[in-house]
């Protein structure tokens, strides 16, 4: 009888034993598999978030769009704010208009608006500085030089800085006997890219000493 007893007990021990480790075992696995599934929902929220710190070009255009539209043509300097609100809203055709003349190839001033347009297809936003304005009367108009600063976001999401001056006429309105009207357009510009750690406001300001 004891000798069963013995054989009873060692069978009851096995199983508690074998229990208890199929019991770790799940627990280890289930640690793994949680552990992973955070590094996977991390890694997924990584991607996420650098995704955000670059909106795609869809995203960039949408939100250029939701710039309150600007179109005064009231002063030079308005009508530079609205050239740029223009390009910012991707509306190529209204920018174009704020120049004076039309171009008629891709080496005109403006160029032809095919290449206009073309040439601000990799751009998502332009902040516009303006600098001192200079003014002088002739034969019926009034040019007037501004020096510029323009910083470029480009769709990559790297950026650009330019300087330049751009010289802008207007007609006496007195002189217009009949349609149609030109109120204040841009002339011409001189516009050249710099380093982006160059100092931009000394430059800007010597942009126009020349014009």
């Amino acid at each position: 009888m004891k000798a069963k007893r013995l054989r009873f007990g060692s069978v009851a021990a096995l199983w508690t034993y074998l229990i208890l480790t199929i019991a770790l075992i799940g627990c280890n696995h289930n640690a793994v598999t949680s552990d992973q599934g955070i590094a996977i929902s991390t890694h997924r929220v990584s991607q996420a978030s650098q995704a955000k710190n670059i909106p795609s070009k869809e995203q960039q255009i949408a939100q250029n769009n939701q710039q309150p539209y600007l179109d005064d043509r009231s002063t030079p300097i308005e009508v530079l704010k609205s050239y740029y609100n223009a390009i910012n809203r991707q509306e190529y055709v209204r920018a174009y208009s704020y120049w004076g003349q039309k171009g008629t190839d891709a080496q005109s001033q403006p160029p032809a608006y095919p290449q206009f347009a073309a040439g601000y297809s990799n751009t998502a936003q332009v902040k516009l500085t303006t600098g001192k304005i200079r003014g002088e009367g002739a034969a019926g108009s009034v040019f007037t030089t501004v020096p510029v600063t323009l910083s470029v976001t480009n769709t990559n999401g790297s950026k650009d800085t330019f300087v330049g001056c751009y010289t802008l006429r207007q007609v006496n309105p007195k002189i217009f006997s009949e349609p149609p009207f030109h109120p204040i357009h841009i002339e011409s510009a001189k516009i050249r890219k710099i380093a982006n750690d160059e100092n931009a406001a000394s430059l800007m300001e010597q942009s126009c000493q020349s014009e």
